[in-house]
């Protein structure tokens, strides 16, 4: 098992004690437990497809939002899906490779093999549509040699399935055309990458998809990071530092975005619940703030009204990262002036060209 999946297993007893104990005193009629139980499916729901379990993020986000004379058969299929996680090892992640050119599928498989990974490659978008439907894909690789009417019809498939709709698709672009092709189809930029140039951004891409970095290539050689900034990062130059407020409960996620934005050359200040990041805010300021929502003592709504009201913060760009993903929760996150909304489990690919593109647009694109 990966040490991304490690790090997930490693406190889940724990979770597993505090979910028993509140079972037994829901039955007894101990309602009064209610918020701590969905407190802990919360952060199961933003940590488990984020580390290889999707199972357990589906049935904590049950619990979640279950009424509460369904909440012990709730919690009933949380424990089970968290004791399977115990006992289950990450199936091989797929990256599945779409492309007609003979030469670019051999170099993108042998580039994105992993012990821990398989790289399928097919010549059709109908072969890849098949392949989505009986196989687990974890990332999808798609060339633009094939023609524009295929491609539009694979993504059209793929985002009207809810088992297909959020796989991250890479595309490989013709040179000069990434940033063109990144707005036609609605890709971050990070995702598109020019097919003439090394492979080395996309693998490094990929494995911070799947393993939150780690090696690719062949075992043991360490993933690199290309001379195409733009594909690794996900637009502009690379990152120069700064410092990043991130308001996060939850260890595991906090932990992951933490790792891959110091990566970045961030410097991150973290805290735990609302009150302590207002209190960090206003002691230093920040370039630009990561918050849940939902948290100990005051949420991440509340925390974002008192931001958006400090002298200095009016215009300090501010994302929104929560499992909070209905409609009415998106328009309050901007309408109390949040500048993006990302819902979990997410792409720490994804996140970290948001922050650049949030960063660039705050800067007049210096960032």
């Amino acid at each position: 098992m990966s040490s991304v999946g490690q790090a997930f297993l490693k406190p889940l007893a724990a979770r597993s004690e505090i979910l028993v104990t509140a079972r037994e005193q829901l039955s007894r009629g101990g309602f009064e437990v209610v918020p701590t139980v969905r407190r802990v499916a919360h952060g199961l729901v933003g940590s488990g497809s984020l580390y290889g379990f999707p199972d357990v993020s589906v049935t904590a986000r049950a619990l979640e939002d279950a009424p509460e004379r369904d909440l012990i058969p709730a919690i009933d299929r949380v424990l089970q899906s968290l004791q399977n996680a115990e006992h289950q090892t990450p199936g091989m992640a797929e990256v599945l490779i779409v492309t007609q050119d003979a030469v670019l599928g051999k170099a993108l498989a042998a580039r994105l093999a992993n012990p821990g990974r398989g790289v399928h490659v097919v010549t059709s978008t109908d072969a890849a549509a098949g392949r989505l439907l009986q196989h687990d894909v974890a990332v999808l690789v798609l060339d633009t040699d094939l023609l524009d009417q295929e491609r539009q019809n694979l993504l059209l498939r793929l985002r009207l399935n809810p088992l297909t709709a959020t796989i991250p698709i890479f595309l490989a672009c013709p040179e000069g055309r990434a940033t063109e092709l990144a707005h036609a189809y609605g890709l971050p930029e990070g995702r598109c990458f020019d097919r003439t140039l090394t492979l080395e951004p996309i693998a490094e891409s990929v494995a911070v998809l799947l393993e939150g970095g780690g090696t690719t290539g062949s075992a043991g050689e360490a993933a690199r990071p290309g001379p195409a900034v733009r594909t690794a990062a996900g637009g502009g130059p690379a990152a120069t530092g700064g410092d990043i407020l991130l308001a996060e409960d939850d260890d595991l996620v906090a932990s992951l975005v933490t790792h891959r934005l110091q990566r970045d050359g961030y410097r991150i200040r973290r805290c735990a619940d609302g009150d302590a990041a207002l209190s960090a805010a206003l002691e230093a300021p920040v370039s630009l703030a990561i918050l849940d929502v939902k948290m100990p003592g005051m949420d991440g709504f509340q925390l974002l009204d008192r931001l958006r009201g400090t002298p200095g913060y009016s215009a300090t760009p501010i994302l929104l990262l929560t499992a909070m993903s209905r409609e009415k929760d998106v328009e309050r996150g901007f309408a109390l002036g949040a500048d993006d909304y990302m819902t979990k489990p997410f792409s720490p690919v994804e996140l970290l060209a948001r922050i650049h593109r949030l960063l660039q647009k705050s800067t007049g694109g210096s960032a």
